[in-house]
């Protein structure tokens, strides 16, 4: 008891988390695999599977392939032009309608004409694949968005309310530095109109006849 109450848990949790999408994508990727899967192997252990039930589940497996696993179909070209067919059971209403349509004839060859177990039990499994889609498009489950997309949205809206704040120390350190500049420029000017600074500039220049040289030479790169 304590098991099933466990599950019927879980199965609410994944109700109310909005996690039906990923139970619907598992259980089709399940489902096609075992279809594609489960006739060969019935013909390589010699056991008989009628050649209507066969065809069809091979089909239905290759479509739902088609649909649920994609990137699987980047090396053929047929598959490429087959997946641009199909796209629009991207919408999860028309995928549960064609898995529907599927466990259908599977259930209708198999009670019709091929009497086959096989058919009887995927013709059940796929149909409540759908119902598994319907219940996900019911709660606002779409396709590509997932609990991962959700947290890079909030991640970059939050991203996106974070502007750099502007460094203002360095803005005040560069106001000081052309302060100082411009403090030393008119200092060196004042100090140039002083009579006694000409005048020992001049006997500098006496001298030393090489510094108005050079300092000429550096006006010149100027």
């Amino acid at each position: 008891m304590s098991c099933c109450g466990g599950a019927w848990e879980s199965f609410w949790e994944g109700v109310e988390s909005g996690k039906f999408k990923s139970y619907a994508r598992g259980f089709a990727i399940l489902n096609l695999l075992l279809m594609i899967a489960v006739p060969l192997i019935c013909i390589i252990t010699a056991n008989f599977v009628p050649p209507l039930t066969f065809a069809l589940l091979e089909v239905c497996g290759v479509l739902m392939g088609v649909i649920e696993l994609p990137y699987c179909c980047a090396c053929c070209d047929w598959c490429e032009k087959l997946k641009g067919i199909i796209s629009v059971f991207e919408n999860f209403i028309l995928r549960g309608f064609m898995f529907v349509a599927f466990g259908t004839m599977l259930i209708s060859v198999s009670h019709k004409v091929d009497h086959s177990a096989v058919g009887w039990t995927f013709g059940i499994s796929v149909p409540i694949n759908g119902c598994l889609y319907w219940i996900a498009s019911c709660k606002g489950e779409k396709e590509g968005d997932s609990k991962e997309d959700k947290t890079s949205d909030k991640k970059a809206a939050a991203g996106a309310g974070d502007v750099e704040a502007p460094n203002t120390n360095s803005m005040e350190s560069d106001a000081d530095q052309a302060a100082g500049q411009g403090v030393l420029e008119q200092a060196a000017i004042a100090a140039a109109k002083d009579p006694k600074v000409q005048k020992a500039a001049i006997d500098a220049v006496k001298d030393n006849p090489g510094i108005a040289l050079a300092a000429a030479r550096a006006a010149a790169r100027v």
